[in-house]
């Protein structure tokens, strides 16, 4: 049974649509406004299912910049090949509309800044559950072939259940009008910048370590309420990160010596996402001390998946890895911004690290990041127990068969069947959409399969209406 802790911090605030706002872009219905940015306005909106979505609509003197066009379909490309661990989702998107906009999964929670300024720095049990969900969501992004560029307390929200990173990889798209972006500053939040991003060097690109700095500097104000190289300004931030070591005071030992790690000048001397994951959950390490459960879901399932599809290049440390995943409980923490039991689990000690196939670009991330087994074995006999923030864990059946694009779901214990159709297919990914025939369940709504193993699955569930979600781990019989 999923133990939930209800906190009464407030979702994320919609205000009201401006008077020169749009009502409507696309088939999406915009309801008001999620924030704004210097790309252009976040709206809360419904698509024609019904479903709450968060679509970003890019500012009309960008979207006339031949080179911001080039460079957001590309983003958007490589954005739609991140899976969902301990991400939002990419929905849909449009670059060549009038307004271009990408639409992505509704996270209904407050940032790690909001929670942050109001109940200042977290728990050390929560702040290890933070580590490993965003340390997780850089796994899932850089093993897709993608660049966050602008990780930062903003860009990280705390819905029940996991954390969720947003925003990957699209700043990359506001580089085309200068590299330049206002009076002397980079593209990106100055505080939590690596040094790399601040030195002019032609032809030069972010890699993946600058978001490992990023993601020790989010960790250190989530712990501490204070960024590592604050300073009075933007300029003198920036110099005491390109010359100064970082202020940790109030982060302990061992996330702390981690967090330096991280931050160090030196991009090489700094563990990739995969190498965090497998340090935070090493047995007796930073997790020594929580509360050990078994079969939780949210952040477990996502870190397993993560662990599953991006792995170690020495077969060996995989092999280990797999039989002590199996035998290996949850250690499960509070997520205080959260408002639920988010659960960690035991991983393998630390290797190189690569995504399976790792991609060198965007372009190439579809190939690179499906599943060792790909989807098709998704065909069969399906178990699992749906974990919804409202109601105890529910049995459902899920039956694909072989070579069919439907098959059957069932909820014996809420009496309710119906039927399942595939909609799309990837590398990636399988979606269904499902339709109660039989009992008082929602009657439509969407399924998402994310295959992790010859015999496992993720799948993510929402009704129709987007009123709520619900995931399971599903085992094949």
């Amino acid at each position: 049974m999923v133990r939930t802790f209800v906190t009464d911090r407030p979702a994320a605030e919609v205000a009201a649509l401006l008077p020169g706002d749009p009502t409507s872009i696309g088939p999406y219905r915009l309801l008001g406004r999620l924030g704004e940015g210097g790309m252009g306005t976040v709206y809360l909106g419904t698509g024609p299912t019904g479903r709450r979505v968060a679509v970003k609509v890019v500012r009309s003197h960008l979207a006339a910049d031949p080179e911001f066009a080039r460079r957001f379909r590309r983003e958007i490309d490589g954005a739609r090949q991140v899976p969902p661990f301990c991400t939002a989702e990419v929905l849909d998107a449009d670059p060549d509309h009038a307004q271009p906009y990408l639409v992505v999964e509704y996270v209904d929670g407050p940032s790690l800044a909001d929670v942050i300024d109001r109940d200042g720095p977290l728990t050390a049990a929560n702040l290890h559950a933070l580590a490993i969900g965003v340390a997780t969501a850089l796994t899932a992004i850089h093993g897709a072939g993608v660049i966050h560029r602008d990780l930062k307390p903003r860009n990280v929200l705390l819905p029940p259940g996991s954390p969720k990173v947003i925003d990957f990889g699209i700043a990359h798209a506001l580089r085309s009008t200068s590299r330049l972006t206002a009076e002397n500053q980079l593209v990106g939040t100055v505080g939590y910048m690596a040094p790399e991003r601040f030195e002019v060097r032609p032809g030069g690109s972010v890699q993946p370590a600058a978001d490992i700095f990023s993601w020790g500097a989010v960790v250190t104000l989530a712990g501490t309420g204070h960024e590592p190289f604050h300073a009075p300004s933007a300029m003198a931030t920036a110099a005491r990160i390109v010359t100064d070591e970082p202020n940790l005071d109030g982060l302990h030992s061992p996330l702390r010596e981690l967090v330096a790690e991280a931050l160090s000048k030196d991009p090489a001397h700094r563990p990739t996402a995969r190498q965090l994951l497998d340090r935070l959950l090493r047995p007796g390490g930073l997790t020594h001390g929580t509360t050990v459960l078994h079969d939780q879901p949210d952040l477990r399932a996502a870190v397993e998946a993560a662990t599953w599809r991006y792995t170690v290049t020495d077969g060996s440390a995989r092999r280990r890895h797999r039989r002590r995943l199996a035998a290996a409980g949850a250690a499960v923490v509070l997520l205080g911004g959260a408002a639920a039991a988010v659960p960690l689990i035991q991983a393998r000690s630390q290797g190189s690290v690569t995504p399976a196939s790792a991609p060198p670009t965007p372009s190439a991330s579809a190939s690179a990041s499906q599943p060792a087994t790909g989807p098709e074995p998704a065909a069969g006999d399906w178990i699992g127990e749906l974990e919804q923030s409202f109601n105890s864990p529910q049995p459902v059946h899920l039956r694909l068969p072989p070579g069919a694009d439907s098959g059957t779901i069932r909820y014996p214990r809420l009496e309710c069947s119906g039927t399942v159709t595939v909609t799309s297919r990837s590398t990636e990914k399988i979606v269904l959409e499902e339709r109660i025939d039989t009992g008082k369940c929602s009657p439509r709504g969407t399924i998402v399969l994310w295959p992790v193993g010859p015999t496992r699955m993720l799948l993510d569930y929402k009704p129709a209406n987007g009123a709520y979600s619900a995931r399971a781990t599903m085992t094949k019989r």
